[in-house]
């Protein structure tokens, strides 16, 4: 009896020992190897392709110090859980070269300086105790640093946007140069957007009347007036220097009583010669958003068809600033045209259109969203509202005209026929980034973001930055679709029980049959 209890207990240790060693190499492995499996459609919840590819080929030692206070409100607490979780991904696919510490600032006076020096602020937070709300401070932000350069994310409030942050900060302290973006126009809707741009480039104002700043990488021009042939020769000039470019035109101006007219030629004659002409109208599409109007003391929303609401089967799936998005608002756009001629060497990619049931309205006309407008069906086809132009482009001035005496253009003598391969993004509509349309419709910023950022960087960006921005309208119905699904909903249920209580009578008198 003992000599089986004695073998009984060494077959228990034994089992033990390698339930152990394989705990032990399972961790080891894990340590190593890190994986998640994740169902969702954009993969949300672990990091893209484009975040692995930074971290992996950092070469020196990147701290990660989050700076979080340790009493949190409830509905905080498990934020902190969700950033160790993102972190932990970072930490996996680094190398070793990303190191991470949490830290609250409030119980050492040397971190709590430094944080304050960073521009992480001290915030207030209600928290209920024993029956009583009381309010505390604390810290809920994090710093990078890397080599002598240091970067902060001054208040995490959710992890939506925290991968994007992360990697845009960890690229920015990386870089041995900072691209510059250059904004011509009306830079004073565009604070919004310049407060996104500026978080991973310099961002400069291009004043008129003077020559574009050579370390301008991208500019953006956003609805331009106003602009004398210098300052057209300038942007030309920039262009054949092989920068990029991404103009924001409008074709028609709306007046203070709502009414359109035809909007002066600015740039147009140069977008015609490298390859798209803005025409002078408006498109108006069934699919469109509601737009809110006062009368009185009262604000009312209507469809209104000269928003155009872009959907995700009317943006080119194979180009990656369009294919993540779902949708997109363009306020009173214009349609545009690729002119037959666009020159050897320029490809013309139509990035977004409106839907096959929209049209077109020219000339002098009201907007008032309460007029009725039906369109001739004949009129109804699709019509292009953004346009990518890659290649080598022609100088839309000649030679010989700008070396003239009279030509009111000066420094010709610095004069570029023809550029090396760039890129030009049209769209016909400068108002859809202006700060009122981007709040209420987030997409149109990440659209605008898309397209700097693949001008300037490349594609690293975009693929981080539109996978949190979801949203999914209904496929427009027709007016039959609408009464279908209004007869199935009033009668449907019940013709369907009407024929669930047929189908058991027939059953039980079946049965009943049988039986006897």
């Amino acid at each position: 009896m003992p000599v089986k209890r004695f073998i009984q207990s060494t077959n228990a240790i034994a089992l033990t020992l390698i339930v152990l060693g394989i705990l032990a190499v399972v961790n080891f492995l894990s340590s190593r190897h890190f994986y998640r499996l994740d169902l969702t459609e954009g993969k949300i919840y672990t990091l893209s392709p484009s975040s692995k590819r930074v971290v992996s080929s950092l070469e020196d030692i990147c701290q990660i110090e989050v700076y979080f206070s340790k009493k949190l409100p409830p509905h905080l607490m498990t934020l902190r859980n969700e950033i160790q979780d993102l972190l932990d991904e970072y930490r996996a696919y680094s190398k070793g070269n990303i190191r991470v510490t949490f830290t609250d600032p409030a119980e050492n006076p040397d971190v709590e300086g430094k944080v304050r020096r960073l521009g992480i602020p001290l915030i207030q937070m209600n928290i209920i105790e024993k029956d009583k709300t009381q309010i505390i401070n604390g810290y809920m932000g994090l710093g990078l640093f890397y080599l002598d350069q240091a970067e902060a994310i001054p208040l995490i409030q959710n992890t939506s946007n925290l991968e994007y942050d992360l990697t845009t900060k960890i690229i920015k302290i990386t870089s041995t140069e900072t691209k510059t973006v250059g904004i011509l126009g009306n830079i004073a809707e565009l604070q919004v957007m310049r407060g996104e741009l500026e978080k991973q480039y310099e961002v400069i104002e291009v004043e008129t009347g003077r020559a574009i700043p050579d370390r301008v990488n991208t500019l953006i021009l956003a609805g331009p007036q106003g602009l004398s042939d210098q300052d057209r020769y300038e942007i030309d000039q920039f262009i054949m220097k092989g920068g990029k470019s991404i103009f924001l035109t409008n074709g028609v101006e709306i007046g203070q009583g709502l009414n359109a007219t035809a909007a002066p030629r600015g740039v147009d004659d140069l977008l015609e010669s490298y390859g798209v002409k803005v025409n002078r109208d408006l498109v108006l599409d069934r699919s469109n958003e509601t737009a809110g109007f006062s009368q009185g003391f009262m604000t009312f929303f209507v469809p209104y068809p000269f928003w155009v609401k872009v959907r995700r089967g009317n943006f080119d799936q194979e180009n990656p600033i369009v294919s993540p998005l779902e949708s997109m608002v363009l306020p009173w756009t214009s349609s545009l045209e690729v002119v037959a001629d666009t020159g050897s060497g320029v490809e013309a990619t139509v990035l977004a259109t409106s839907s096959d049931q929209s049209w077109t309205q020219s000339g002098f006309f009201f907007l008032n969203p309460g007029q009725t407008i039906n369109p001739a069906q004949e009129t109804l086809k699709k019509h292009n509202l953004a346009i990518l132009l890659t290649g080598s482009f022609k100088s839309a001035f000649a030679e010989e005209d700008v070396q003239n005496p009279e030509s009111r253009i000066q420094n010709p003598e610095s004069h570029i026929p023809k550029s090396s391969d760039t890129r030009i993004i049209i769209v016909g509509n400068s108002r859809f980034s202006s700060d009122p349309h981007l709040q209420r419709f987030p997409a149109n910023g990440v659209f605008f973001l898309n397209a700097v950022d693949w001008l300037t960087l490349g594609e690293d960006l975009i693929s981080i930055r539109s996978r949190g921005s979801t949203d999914r309208p209904l496929k427009p119905l027709t007016e039959r679709e609408k009464t279908a699904i209004k007869v199935l909903n009033t009668y449907g249920i019940g013709v369907f029980i009407a024929l669930f209580g047929l189908g058991r009578f027939y059953l039980r008198q079946r049965k009943k049959q049988l039986i006897a």
